[in-house]
């Protein structure tokens, strides 16, 4: 249990601060948030999640460690995208004596998030043929549509590089050589937290380091960028010691990557347990939806001024050692 609690607070602060940085507009005429300033190494980034985003088909295997101390807890699974929503993410770690699993799964038309551990079952249910529609006809702004994408067990990894933009800024890039199965030429892209990020997410204005949050938050992002195919291949999350070293927090790669290669439909379908009753989560996401303006609508949501220079800086800090 501690595990995922872990994971959820490291590997996915950084790829949802979108959603303190957006906020669901409380009437469809609210504001919407302003888009970070791109900078150089920023449109690498984003250039690679909309060159992701033309993949019909991927499949890989997947490994995430989380550094808890001098612990290092390792989970390993299968990761698989198809066409019109379709998705498959299943992880399992090993906990005492037994396997935690943790299953996000979508045909395109009903998605599952599954989780068991130990005796602990939980099973939530999206109506994805209801809520896709939805997220096409609306007018979103693209942050608030990070928002509702990160949501719904259909998550593509360039909705995941648009998620780090809202919160990184990325101002380092080298170019190597990465030692997967099999090994290949890869961009690694590094930054650190935005100055509007880090307000929101300490909910204090005048907050200027990630420091200013308690707890082990981590400071550092480096991407690694298929050189070739633009697929984020590593993640890696750091944090600064007392010395001021940068240690690892968090580590997620894909190995053995096919990209192109049809996926048979039946390995997107799910079967929930017996027994099992799941939470529906459909009528909570589309009624959110429907209160925000359709596309053709006349009137469009206005958008703020230009924020001050100053917010869009990046942070001053060291870049990590390498491993």
């Amino acid at each position: 249990m501690r595990y995922f609690r872990t994971l959820g607070l490291w590997a996915l602060l950084i790829g949802q601060t979108t959603h303190l940085l957006a906020q669901e507009p409380a009437t469809p005429q609210a504001a919407p948030p302003q888009e970070p300033k791109a900078g150089r190494f920023d449109r690498l980034v984003q250039e690679a999640a909309e060159k992701i985003d033309a993949i019909d088909y991927v499949s890989a295997t997947m490994k995430q460690i989380v550094h808890v101390g001098d612990q290092a807890i390792i989970a390993e699974g299968t990761y698989k995208i198809g066409p019109d929503g379709r998705a498959l993410t299943e992880m399992r770690v090993p906990i005492d004596d037994q396997v935690g699993t943790r299953l996000t799964i979508s045909n395109g038309k009903i998605g599952y998030r599954y989780s068991k551990i130990f005796e602990n079952e939980t099973l939530e249910e999206f109506q994805m043929g209801k809520i896709l529609p939805l997220l096409e006809q609306k007018q979103i702004p693209p942050m608030i549509r990070r928002q509702f994408d990160l949501r719904i067990p259909s998550v593509h990894p360039g909705d995941m590089l648009r998620g780090y933009l809202d919160t990184i800024k990325f101002d380092e890039l080298k170019e190597e050589s990465f030692g997967g199965d099999p090994p290949r030429d890869v961009k690694v892209v590094e930054g650190q937290w935005r100055r509007e990020a880090i307000s929101a997410v300490t909910q204090n204005p005048n907050a200027k380091a990630i420091e200013d949050i308690k707890g082990t938050i981590p400071q550092h992002v480096r991407l690694f960028l298929d050189a070739k195919t633009s697929w984020p291949l590593r993640v890696e999350l750091f944090r600064r010691d007392d010395r001021g070293e940068f240690k690892p927090l968090y580590e997620l790669e894909y190995q053995h990557v096919v990209i192109g290669e049809e996926i048979p439909d039946e390995e997107f379908q799910f079967t929930p347990p017996e027994k099992l009753v799941a939470q529906d989560m459909t009528p909570i996401i589309v009624s959110q939806l429907e209160a925000l303006p359709n596309k053709n609508q006349a009137q469009a949501i206005p958008t703020p001024g230009p924020s001050p220079s100053s917010v869009s800086a990046p942070i001053e800090a060291p870049a990590p050692k390498s491993p």
